[in-house]
C-alpha cells in the first residue's frame, strides 16, 4: 500500500492577522495522548508560495506514522528573524 492512499488526514489552517499556519493530527488522533511534533519551516519562498502544497508533501511522507504535522507560514518571503532580528514570525509559531 502505498503512502498516498494511506494518507486520510485532514488539514486545518489558523490564520492571524499577517500569517497563518497548517496543523495536520495524525487521523487517529483523539486529543488525549501526547504525540510527537514535526515543526517544517519552509526556506526563502517566492511570494506565490503554494503552503497547502507544502503541507500536503510533508503529510504524505509522514504516512500513518503518528507525528502530528505544524507547518508556519512566515509573513514574507523568509523569517523575519534572520533579516531584522524581529520576533514576529516566531511569536506566531510559539
Amino acid at each position: 500500500c502505498s503512502v498516498a492512499t494511506q494518507l486520510t488526514r485532514q488539514i486545518f489552517e489558523i490564520r492571524s492577522a499577517r500569517m497563518r499556519a497548517h496543523i495536520c493530527p495524525p487521523e487517529f488522533c483523539n486529543g488525549e495522548e501526547r504525540l510527537p511534533l514535526m515543526l517544517a519551516l519552509h526556506g526563502s519562498r517566492p511570494l506565490d508560495h503554494d503552503l497547502a502544497g507544502y503541507t500536503r508533501f510533508f503529510a504524505e511522507l509522514l504516512g500513518s506514522s503518528g507525528v502530528m504535522l505544524v507547518v508556519p507560514e512566515s509573513a514574507d518571503g523568509t523569517w523575519d528573524f534572520l533579516l531584522t532580528g524581529q520576533r514576529d514570525d516566531m511569536d506566531f509559531i510559539e
